[in-house]
């Protein structure tokens, strides 16, 4: 038990930590976001396909709304950095463990600190976040990224119940359900549009399809199967401590002094969760 909670959590910040190369990948490329979003789940669930067994996942109205929740969280997050400002998108989109706390918690339960300390500095470090470099702020945008929070949350509580012996073939259906939906629904020439990609960019498309998006809900989704959907939810923000690390380290685009504090508070936060499973998990173990 104590064992495959640790690797849950450690599959889980390895799917966060391949989520967080989409901040540098995407500053190499120049091509619409809905089209890019599209083109990487298809190679992602392509690469995926061969892991795919049916009867191992949980077929039921959950999947459904898995792969409902999957589309529009990787499809709002594109409206809402259009639309706002990138750290208040992000930053709102990883409220979502709120969401999975109040999902997840038993009826009758009374509020523990010691259980829920992490939490609170968690969103502490994600508000500080959300105030770096503020400019461009909306109020739809806003609004959109709150749909993302919600989103986010759906995807991982209704992942969790999806998943089964199957996760590596269940992110590639999520995958392959987004790229059909954008390119049916959301792209009116969507031929056209692949063919206007320019040559140069389709190498980053390629790594973003096969290891940030494919195998980042790969590892995601099997960490999920050994964890609860809070903590999933608890552990993912450290993409967004992550994704601006890698710009400054190889780009030279550094956050301002409150986004820096807000990136410690939030690293502070996954520890503590992270010691406080570990800890229950050592409670529940046999002797």
């Amino acid at each position: 038990m104590q064992n495959k909670t640790h690797m849950g959590m450690a599959l889980t910040i390895l799917g966060a930590a391949l989520f967080s190369l989409n901040a540098i990948l995407l500053k190499t490329i120049s091509v619409d976001g809905l089209l890019l979003s599209a083109l990487r789940g298809a190679i992602g669930g392509i690469v995926l396909l061969p892991f795919l067994r049916i009867k191992k996942i949980n077929w039921n109205l959950n999947t459904l709304l898995l792969f409902i929740a999957f589309t529009g969280q990787c499809t709002l997050i594109i409206y809402s950095v259009r639309m706002t400002s990138t750290p208040v998108a992000i930053g709102i989109q990883f409220t979502s463990p709120i969401w999975l706390y109040l999902a997840e918690r038993k009826k009758g339960e009374r509020f523990s600190l010691e259980r829920t300390w992490p939490l609170i500095v968690l969103l502490i470090g994600i508000v500080l976040f959300m105030f770096s470099r503020g400019e461009g702020v909306t109020m739809a945008g806003n609004l959109i990224a709150l749909c993302t929070s919600f989103t986010h949350a759906a995807m991982t509580y209704f992942s969790k119940r999806v998943v089964g012996d199957c996760p590596i073939g269940t992110a590639s259906l999520c995958c392959l359900f987004l790229s059909i939906v954008i390119f049916i629904f959301m792209i009116p020439a969507p031929m056209q549009a692949v063919m206007s990609v320019p040559s140069s960019a389709w190498f980053m498309i390629l790594v973003l399809g096969i290891v940030q998006f494919g195998g980042g809900y790969a590892f995601y989704y099997m960490g999920v199967r050994h964890i609860s959907s809070k903590t999933a939810g608890m552990l993912a923000p450290i993409e967004m401590v992550l994704a601006p690390t890698w710009v400054a380290l190889f780009l030279g685009e550094w956050t301002d002094t409150i986004g820096l504090i807000g990136f410690v508070v939030v690293i502070i936060g996954v520890i503590g969760e992270v010691m406080v499973v570990s800890k229950e998990s050592k409670e529940v173990a046999p002797h």
